[in-house]
């Protein structure tokens, strides 16, 4: 029973992590490098691309310039259009290679934080372009799938003690069942003893 409700939890949410994982694959580095060249982006573009940084473990950069007046602030788009993240030639098979159920608890919390915002929403995200709209999916689905995972935690654990449980019964079976047989093979022996004494007290 719990089994099943891991796998039917799971069997959701799955589908549509790969078809996000899918819809990456079809990003082009010409609409990556779209993204890259914008010199002032949208909020949604800015927090969407924040959210990535967080999902691979980037740090932001730390910028100074006219817009910040040359105090030190952190800077998640920096980061985001550097060759850390979208300048990378192999970002969106670091993207699809993302495990879910690995990301921290901080993480998520910090995308939560941004979600909140309200400036990645997909009716913000589908004004941009086809890039983002594919980012946006991934992000979601990720986000998604980590919370299904984690509402099967409880079940997860009934599962793992179970078969802790199973494991260890099966252990005491055996060591059980060798113990008999060795019994077993000590009375065979008494027995073979005693009929062995009786014919040699007839032969008296």
């Amino acid at each position: 029973m719990v089994q099943k409700e891991c796998e039917k939890g799971m069997k959701e949410a799955t589908p549509v992590f790969k078809h996000a994982v899918e819809g990456l694959l079809q990003i082009t580095r010409r609409e990556i490098n779209e993204i890259r060249s914008i010199i002032r982006p949208l909020d949604t573009i800015r927090t969407l691309m924040t959210a990535v940084c967080l999902l691979l473990g980037e740090e932001p950069t730390i910028v100074r310039n006219k817009d910040t007046n040359y105090h030190p602030v952190k800077c998640y788009w920096t980061t985001a259009v550097s060759h850390r993240v979208l300048a990378d030639m192999n970002i969106i098979h670091r993207m699809t290679q993302i495990d879910p159920t690995k990301i921290s608890l901080q993480t998520i919390e910090q995308l939560e934080e941004l979600i909140e915002t309200g400036n990645i929403t997909p009716e913000k995200v589908l004004k941009a372009t086809f890039a983002t709209k594919g980012i946006f999916s991934w992000v979601m689905a990720v986000r998604n799938y980590f919370f299904v995972y984690k509402s099967l935690e409880p079940q997860r654990n009934k599962l793992i003690l179970a078969d802790l449980q199973l494991a260890q019964y099966r252990e005491r079976k055996a060591e059980n069942e060798s113990r008999l047989r060795e019994l077993e093979e000590q009375l065979k022996d008494l027995r073979d003893l005693h009929v062995q004494k009786e014919d040699e007290v007839k032969m008296f």
